[in-house]
C-alpha cells in the first residue's frame, strides 16, 4: 500500500515527503537522543562539581578531627604524667608563694568545666589586690604552661584608684583532669 502511494506521487512530491520524514525524523532524533544526552551531561558535571566540593569539605573536616585527636592524645599523655594526687588549685597557691603574692591573694575558686570523654576541664579563678604589673607578668610566666595543658583562659586588671602604681587583677586559669566518676 505505502509502495503504491509512493509509486503514484510526482517526483517532487517524493522530495516533500523525503524530506519531510527526514525532518520529523531528525526531531525525534533530537528531541528524544540529543537533548537527554545533552541535559545527562550537564546533570553528570553538575554532580561531579558538587561532590569535588563536598570531597573538599569532608578532607578538611578530617585534618580538623586528626588534629583534635592529637590534641586529645597530648592532653591524655599530660594528665597520665601528672601525679594522681594534682590539684589545679594546689598548683596556683604553690605558684602564688614562689611568685611572692600570697599576700595579696584575695580570693581563690575553683569550678568544674566541660566534661568530655573521661576528661573534664577545670577552671581556678583568681582575685590578687595591690600587685605591679611586674609581679603580675612574672606569676603568669609561672603559671601559663602550655606543655602542661594549663592556660591562663582570662585575665581582668584594673588600676587601684587610692594607688595608681597598683593594680588588681582577675585571672582564671583552666587545665584538664581525669574525670571524677559517682561510685555508687
Amino acid at each position: 500500500m505505502i509502495k503504491t502511494i509512493w509509486q503514484n506521487m510526482t517526483r517532487t512530491q517524493r522530495i516533500y515527503v523525503g524530506t519531510g520524514t527526514a525532518a520529523v525524523v531528525g526531531l525525534l532524533f533530537f528531541q528524544f537522543v540529543l537533548l537527554p544526552f545533552f541535559a545527562e551531561k550537564n546533570r553528570l558535571r553538575n554532580a561531579i562539581k558538587s561532590n569535588e566540593k563536598i570531597l573538599k569539605e569532608v578532607a578538611l573536616l578530617g585534618r580538623d578531627y586528626a588534629n583534635q585527636k592529637r590534641r586529645i592524645d597530648e592532653v591524655r599523655g599530660v594528665i597520665s604524667r601528672r601525679p594522681a594526687d594534682f590539684s589545679l588549685f594546689a598548683f596556683l597557691d604553690g605558684k602564688a608563694g614562689e611568685g611572692g603574692l600570697k599576700p595579696h591573694l584575695k580570693a581563690m575558686n575553683p569550678s568544674q568545666g566541660v566534661a568530655m570523654e573521661n576528661y573534664e576541664e577545670v577552671a581556678v579563678e583568681m582575685k590578687l589586690e595591690k600587685i605591679t604589673l611586674k609581679q603580675l607578668a612574672n606569676y603568669l610566666y609561672l603559671v601559663e604552661l602550655p606543655q602542661e595543658c594549663i592556660r591562663v583562659k582570662r585575665l581582668a586588671m584594673a588600676k587601684m584608684k587610692e594607688a595608681p602604681e597598683y593594680l588588681n587583677a582577675t585571672i582564671l586559669v583552666a587545665t584538664y583532669q581525669q574525670a571524677k566518676r559517682d561510685r555508687r
